[in-house]
């Protein structure tokens, strides 16, 4: 092979994989606007032909050992045997459509290993972050949007009536952001992924770094997600469990922090965020006993999915797509479970601990998988396309810090 095709090889991949995350990112809310004008979601399909082209001009011989055959092995007996169940339930549409959910997700992943290989690193980071900080942007205009009564809010939900999701507790008074990803649960751990990889790859210049991290910070605190904060104070506790020092640090900001959402909240909103905070304390919160009874519904309920799940197209949030009885848990895990089954679940999260083990390279790595897993135990975010393949491409990247720094410091 010719050094020229290497290097145009390199090229395309350096302009695919930025336009494919900003797709990731953005692509819910320019669906919503492109409806205005009665558009298919157009952009979800450009996303999925870019990643099918980063596939066909990726080279995938850089990557031979035993780990990934083993890949190979356990993700086409998944795939095999999720559509033969899917045939004998008579839903093999619904098992197609389902299919694709997963295997997206791990397509991302698995072509994420090769970064290091074709692309320039810095610049795709850089990417990463001017894609976060306009996403940031776009979700504090949303609260604005929302606080003004504007009917700009409605076009970028695609819908006069805007979902109770996107609300904290009880009543429609304190919006949460979630464009452009589309929901503020999965908004919130983008922001938390963000900030965990400004973490690993600290720019130089510290007021650029500093502007960064506000910026995400600010993003997070619009999605009132407590589990994406979770996500964020876990990996902090993690990396500096030996540096006490850094911790206390951290007081004197979470006071301030505090006082400016109590005045906020006192201003503009009669005191009622103020009002969840206390039956979040007092264990009177709506969403936190939604969790709880769906955890144990689907543990009383373990006989009727353990064997080959439910029908296919009646799990999870999407379910609502193809029926009003849909199976739905707040727990990535338990829809697998109910989605698949014991026995193929296990043939999944083996393909994807398979996948886990052949990308890592770095301790921080492992803290962000441990920060992550509240997330994904007691929220239903797994059929989230978008952010789950952020997140897996984020722990690669993690993983390359080391190869970054020795090539040249991050600028």
């Amino acid at each position: 092979m010719s050094v020229k095709f290497i290097l145009s090889r390199s090229k395309l991949l350096n302009q695919l994989w930025p336009l494919f995350v900003f797709f990731l990112i953005f692509g819910a809310l320019l669906n919503n606007l492109g409806k205005i004008i009665s558009l298919p979601n157009l952009f979800t399909l450009i996303r999925l032909l870019i990643l099918i082209l980063i596939l066909f001009v990726t080279k995938k011989k850089a990557l031979t050992n035993k780990v990934i055959s083993f890949f190979y092995l356990t993700i086409t007996m998944f795939i095999v045997f999720y559509l033969i169940i899917s045939i004998f339930q008579g839903k093999l549409g619904h098992g197609l459509y389902f299919i694709r959910i997963y295997i997206e997700v791990f397509l991302v992943f698995y072509l994420a290993q090769y970064l290091k290989y074709y692309i320039d690193l810095n610049k795709f980071i850089r990417t990463i972050l001017i894609i976060g900080a306009l996403s940031s942007t776009v979700s504090i205009c949303s609260l604005f949007l929302f606080y003004t009564n504007s009917n700009l809010l409605s076009i970028m939900h695609a819908s006069k009536e805007i979902n109770f999701h996107w609300f904290l507790g009880a009543g429609k008074y304190i919006y949460r952001a979630g464009f452009p990803i589309g929901g503020p649960n999965q908004l919130g751990l983008f922001y938390s992924s963000l900030i965990i990889l400004s973490l690993n790859f600290p720019r130089k210049s510290k007021k650029k770094n500093l502007g960064y991290l506000t910026l995400f910070f600010i993003g997070l605190l619009s999605t009132f997600s407590k589990s994406a904060l979770l996500v964020l104070i876990i990996y902090i506790l993690i990396i500096n469990f030996r540096k006490f020092s850094n911790l206390i640090k951290l007081v004197p900001i979470i006071i301030l922090v505090g006082f400016l959402f109590v005045k906020i909240d006192t201003t503009l909103l009669d005191g009622r965020f103020v009002d969840y905070t206390e039956n979040l304390i007092n264990n009177d919160d709506g969403s936190t006993e939604g969790h709880y009874e769906s955890l144990v519904n689907a543990i009383d309920n373990f006989k009727e999915y353990s064997f080959v799940g439910y029908e296919k197209g009646t799990v999870g949030p999407r379910g609502k797509l193809f029926t009003d009885k849909y199976k739905n848990v707040e727990s990535s895990f338990f829809i697998i479970l109910y989605d698949m089954g014991l026995t193929l679940a296990f043939v999944y999260l083996i393909s994807l601990f398979t996948l886990l083990r052949s990308s890592f390279l770095d301790r921080n790595q492992l803290f962000f998988l441990i920060s992550i897993f509240p997330i994904y135990f007691f929220l239903p975010i797994i059929h989230s396309i978008e952010i789950t393949s952020f997140v897996f491409l984020a722990y690669v990247i993690i993983g390359l810090n080391k190869t970054l720094k020795l090539k040249h410091d991050f600028e």
